[in-house]
């Protein structure tokens, strides 16, 4: 096997003493022997430090950073400072790798892309369903090398641990992780605005644990920092616009205004949604090009925005007759609801989970 490439890993590692082992063993065991495995210890309170201590002594690879605590974002800035590859590689600290990952993403480098997509597996810890959304928002939609586009970028899923970037254009352009609860999609929609071709694997080789208490699980309940989203939106144009690419990549950016916007008002808690409307609001007055795509509306009590000129589709005879009488699933002041209407007009509704 040709090793010639050396791959830096970065794991961040916080009070996971249950799932670390496991978690870097997949790293350790990979066919591919070429890394430089780097563990963040980002203030852990429990064994963590004990295991990589004691990892470390079986593989001369693995390099422990010790900080106070920072959050995720941090613990992986602090690791892109110590890697010394051109390729790198982000894993959580509870989840794992297919054994040969490595291998597989060696092959894809020599076809020199600027970024190597592949597939996440989901592992659900027990109580935690499972989600059709999550399949569809991680599988792979293309294979091999492909010229990346603006419209490609809002359909493809923002996590960094499904990905290997250049630590060149990283450097480049002062790419970082932000100090928020959502750091994945700011860093990889930025990275992916300054590049031209990627690698597709559609094979899931990362096994995420979608577990209880993690990050992105409590995410979507009804979390305070759903904000963030908003956040992270900006921090993208605040990116492109010092990079003077603002305007080259509005097209993606009205895009993805309001799928941020929307997943707040979903998934926040409802005591945000006048500090998240009001933020939305700024940030759509700010950017002429979101008044040129997108409109701003309220319904059912609820501020939305919308994307203008949308075509009308035919209404078939089942669309019809709910026109009469229909019973369906609405946003009504922010929280979803079963909705009752006669001719149109509401007449009752149930909030629902």
């Amino acid at each position: 096997m040709d090793n010639t490439t050396k791959i830096s890993v970065i794991v961040a590692v916080y009070n996971v003493e249950n799932y670390l082992e496991a978690s870097v063993r997949s790293i350790m065991n990979q066919t591919y022997r070429n890394l430089e495995i780097i563990c963040v210890n980002d203030g852990s309170t429990d064994k963590s430090l004990d295991i990589l201590q004691r990892l470390q002594k079986e593989d001369e690879r693995i390099i422990i950073i010790s900080k106070p605590n920072g959050g995720l974002g941090d613990a992986r800035n602090a690791g892109l400072e110590q890697a010394t590859s051109e390729w790198i590689s982000f894993i959580d600290s509870d989840d794992t790798l297919r054994l040969d990952t490595y291998e597989i993403v060696a092959e894809a480098i020599k076809a020199n892309p600027d970024m190597i997509h592949f597939g996440i597996n989901i592992v659900y810890e027990n109580g935690i369903s499972q989600s059709k959304n999550d399949e569809a928002y991680y599988a792979i939609k293309h294979e091999g090398i492909v010229e990346l586009t603006d419209s490609m970028i809002p359909k493809m899923d923002c996590s960094a641990v499904n990905k290997v970037f250049r630590k060149s254009i990283i450097d480049k352009y002062s790419i970082r992780f932000e100090h928020i609860l959502y750091e994945d999609f700011p860093f990889s929609i930025q990275y992916m605005s300054t590049i031209h071709q990627v690698f597709y694997i559609k094979e899931k080789l990362y096994n995420y644990q979608r577990r209880t208490g993690s990050i992105m699980t409590n995410t979507f309940n009804k979390s305070p920092r759903a904000i963030d989203h908003l956040y992270a939106y900006n921090y993208v144009c605040e990116f492109l616009d010092r990079n003077k690419s603002l305007d080259k990549h509005t097209d993606m950016m009205t895009v993805l205004f309001p799928a941020c916007y929307s997943f707040v008002i979903r998934h926040g808690n409802k005591d945000i949604m006048p500090k998240a409307v009001d933020y939305a609001t700024e940030l759509y007055n700010k950017h002429a090009f979101l008044q040129i795509g997108l409109m701003r509306v309220i319904k059912n009590g609820t501020v939305l925005f919308r994307p203008k000129n949308r075509k009308k589709r035919k209404r078939p005879l089942s669309q019809i007759l709910e026109t009469i009488f229909s019973i369906k699933k609405e946003f009504v002041n922010y929280e979803w609801c079963k909705v009752f209407r006669l001719f149109g007009i509401m007449i009752g509704r149930i909030p629902q989970k």
